[in-house]
């Protein structure tokens, strides 16, 4: 299951464990799982009732963290969420990045985020591939997705990163070649020393 609420507590057999895990959710985390084990994760929709006082950087950044606790994009070596909903995000956060700048201490984890998604748009996931193990083609949804984002002409490196991959793509036959590989891996390690797209 995605994460455990205070509900949940009745169905805890062990009675040396129901403590700590009321304990961790009363102080703002939900319990998640993923490979058999049980870890806590920050409920970032808790600071919302403190939105008022705060300043406006750092409520977007609570929205922004808010959308990957109450749906984490990846478990167990594997997407949870679709592939438009991962260039959807990812432009939401280079926009924070971008409207933010150097003024926010949060810039910086948004940035790590944002990486974490460029490699989720090259790449996929080992249990959710872009590109089948069987095939090499392109999961056809991900091909939907990256075209109808295309299509919107939206701005940032991101947007176009994922422009120019497409394009790429295209001459291959949105298949994963040697060309696409090399990119792909290329486009990366741009992406991490800078966050731009490949020249």
């Amino acid at each position: 299951r995605r994460n455990w609420a205070l509900d949940d507590l009745k169905k805890v057999e062990d009675e040396t464990i129901r403590p700590v895990v009321a304990k961790t959710v009363a102080n703002g985390y939900k319990i998640e799982t993923a490979e058999g084990f049980f870890f806590p994760v920050i409920d970032y929709t808790l600071y919302r009732k403190y939105y008022g006082a705060l300043a406006a950087d750092l409520t977007a950044y609570f929205d922004l963290m808010a959308v990957e606790s109450e749906e984490t994009p990846v478990k167990d070596a594997a997407l949870m969420i679709g592939w438009a909903e991962i260039l959807r995000r990812a432009e939401r956060q280079e926009r924070f990045i971008e409207g933010y700048g150097s003024s926010s201490t949060q810039v910086e984890p948004v940035r790590e985020l944002l990486a974490r998604y460029v490699t989720f748009a090259l790449f996929g996931c080992n249990n959710t591939p872009l590109f089948s193990y069987e095939t090499k083609e392109m999961d056809p949804e991900a091909k939907q997705a990256y075209i109808g984002y295309v299509a919107q002409e939206t701005t940032g490196g991101f947007s176009r990163l994922i422009k120019d991959y497409l394009q790429v793509l295209d001459a291959y036959g949105f298949r994963l070649t040697a060309e696409v590989d090399a990119f792909r891996r290329q486009a990366m390690d741009a992406w991490e020393k800078s966050p731009q797209p490949p020249k």
